[in-house]
Parts: C-alpha cells; structure tokens; sequence
C-alpha cells in the first residue's frame, strides 16, 4: 500500500444529495474513485501515506487510549503529507508544515491544531484502516 488521498466526509464540495451517495462514498474509501461532487466544486484532497516502519507504527499504538481517537489523530500527524485545494486566511495556498520527531516527520502542533481533532481523527482512521500488512 502506497500514498493515497482522501476527502472528507463532510467536504462542502460533495453532493450528498446525489442518488446513490453513501454506496459512491464507501467505494471511494475502497477504490479511489471520486464520489458524485457539486458541478463546479473541488474538494480539498488530503494526500497520506500508510504507516510501514515499525518503530513508529509501535511508537503510534503505544498512544492508544480507550476509544482510539488520540491514536487516529496520532497516526494522522505522522501520515498526512500534503492538503491540495485548501486556502489560508490571506487566499494563498495552505502549505502543510511538519516537525522532525525521533527522525520522524509529523505535522507541526500548530497546524495540527489548526486542522483540529476531528478532520485528524477521520484522516487517521481512514490511514489506520489502510495500513500495510507487517
């Protein structure tokens, strides 16, 4: 399993609406293929890459708390890339920034924050769910 990328669930730029959505939505998470869009919009697109070094993946589920959610958002800060089609307050493209962490690249705190707990728990839990086999 290599990079893949992933849209929201809630991204504006999706037509929920479209007849079929939930079915277009769950091939997407398997396949790839974009889901029905709005005419005219773009989604902003995450670009991940799965955990395959064992250090950090054990580095990762050593974070683990009950319900999972800090390790999502763990394992997001470690994985996301890149963010395509996503403008910064001023209209600029938003330019991902990452820290260096036991020689790991993880996205910095601020950003982190900026993207918040719940688009870091649903990137990390599409990326846990697409980790490559030990």
């Amino acid at each position: 399993m290599g990079p893949f990328t992933h849209i929201l669930s809630k991204d504006p730029a999706l037509d929920t609406e479209a007849e079929g959505f939930a079915d277009a939505y769950s091939r997407f998470l398997e396949t790839g293929v974009l889901p029905p869009l709005k005419p005219g919009e773009e989604p902003t697109v995450f670009n991940l890459t799965p955990v395959t070094d064992a250090e950090l993946d054990a580095e990762i589920r050593g974070k683990l708390d009950s319900i999972g959610q800090r390790w999502a958002v763990e394992t997001a800060s470690y994985c996301l890339t890149s963010i395509d089609n996503l403008r910064d307050g001023e209209g600029n493209e938003f330019k991902l920034q990452h820290d260096t962490i036991n020689g790991f690249k993880k996205v910095c705190r601020d950003h982190r924050n900026l993207l918040g707990r719940e688009i870091l728990n649903e990137l990390g839990t599409i990326c846990i769910n697409k980790s490559s086999p030990s």
